[in-house]
């Protein structure tokens, strides 16, 4: 119970939203020879005329940079065909006279011969986001160009400036996925091994009441719980550096990872309530979490699913919460803000569901904490 979630939260900062490594592109630049452009050093604005620099070489050194593998292919085809064996993860072919007609399209698109444009073939992803910020560090040399390759645009950062990756933005729902599973495991596992092994009807007996068990338990659950989020958040904010902001909020932090505590707790309960052994009760709530995961957004984004299904991802606990400390973390948000105000009453509103739902329970079957042999 303490090393798990410490496990978890390195596999989620090593392996979810961190920049690809090693991956092998495929090359065939007919504008200059590969093997020239390790030596390459571009100086002033390559698209003046009089200027011999090659652009093909200032794309490959970028991505060479960006921990790309550049392999080197004999020709257009067989790039091609390496890339439907799977064995490169792209192609990129320059045609001749690559950077003269780049220059002409910056001059004159109506002239330019689009038979000169790179081509790039991809299997998994795309590389434009990359080619766009090499072109616009490219150009800052070149001031009359610059504008007539797209728009200038200011932008001015109000929240998250601090974010520089996909991983940043969803720290806190991973933290969010280990405050909700481990506890509720923790309650559904204790109480169906108690049960199972009569260790709760002797209690029961002996005149402990159900509501003294559930609070040892509870208490027990929440100094457990101190222990999984501080490793958590060390390991996340402190090993990885993913940012957070130190701020009279983070008070409000601690409040809602102790919301969804309480949340998975009482929910490990009412499954141990409901599902009569311990292997069912595990599938349950390992059901539930992983379906909280893949619809909470740390794996793709909530705004790229349907509406319906969009709905009711926001409403999912770990969406929830984890989205409350994703704004406190990176936008200093309080209680104050209708937002996180709005959360926080929807996960107390969780918690009174649950255990109204213990106590409606308990009133109508009667061996609700006992076993019948």
């Amino acid at each position: 119970m303490i090393v798990l979630p410490l496990m978890q939260i390195f596999n989620i900062c090593f392996g979810v939203g961190v920049n690809f490594l090693d991956m092998p592109i495929a090359v065939k630049n007919d504008e200059i020879d590969i093997l020239q452009c390790q030596y390459f050093n571009a100086s002033g604005c390559i698209f003046e005329k009089n200027n011999y620099q090659t652009m093909s070489c200032v794309v490959l050194n970028y991505l060479a940079s960006q921990n790309y593998k550049l392999i080197n292919v004999e020709s257009r085809k067989a790039g091609e065909m390496q890339l439907e064996k799977s064995n490169y993860f792209a192609f990129l072919y320059f045609p001749k006279n690559y950077t003269n007609e780049l220059i002409e399209y910056i001059d004159d698109r109506e002239n330019y011969n689009r038979d000169s444009r790179i081509y790039a073939y991809l299997t998994k992803t795309n590389l434009l986001e990359s080619v766009n910020v090499l072109l616009e560090k490219t150009l800052k040399a070149c001031s009359n160009n610059q504008k007539s390759v797209g728009n200038t645009l200011k932008i001015n950062t109000i929240y998250g400036k601090d974010v520089k990756s996909y991983q940043n933005s969803n720290t806190a729902l991973a933290v969010a996925v280990i405050a909700f599973y481990f506890p509720a495991i923790y309650a559904a596992t204790v109480m169906l091994s108690e049960k199972m092994n009569e260790i709760f009807s002797r209690s029961i007996y002996a005149g402990v009441s159900i509501l003294e068990l559930v609070t040892s338990m509870f208490i027990l659950n929440t100094a457990l719980h101190i222990f999984q989020s501080f490793f958590a958040c060390f390991v996340a904010y402190v090993i990885f550096l993913n940012p957070i902001l130190i701020s009279k909020s983070l008070f409000v932090y601690l409040l809602s990872m102790l919301l969804l505590n309480c949340i998975g707790f009482f929910f490990g309960v009412l499954v141990a309530v409901v599902v009569p052994t311990i292997l069912g009760g595990t599938y349950v709530i390992t059901g539930a979490t992983l379906s909280q995961f893949l619809l909470s957004g740390i794996i793709w984004p909530i705004e790229g699913q349907p509406y319906f299904l969009k709905v009711i991802s926001e409403l999912l606990p770990i969406t929830l919460v984890g989205n409350m400390m994703s704004h406190i973390a990176l936008k200093g948000w309080s209680l104050n803000n209708p937002s996180i105000l709005m959360g926080t009453s929807i996960a107390i509103a969780y918690i009174v569901v649950l255990i109204l739902s213990l106590v409606v329970l308990g009133k109508f079957k009667r061996d609700l904490w006992i076993i019948q042999k």
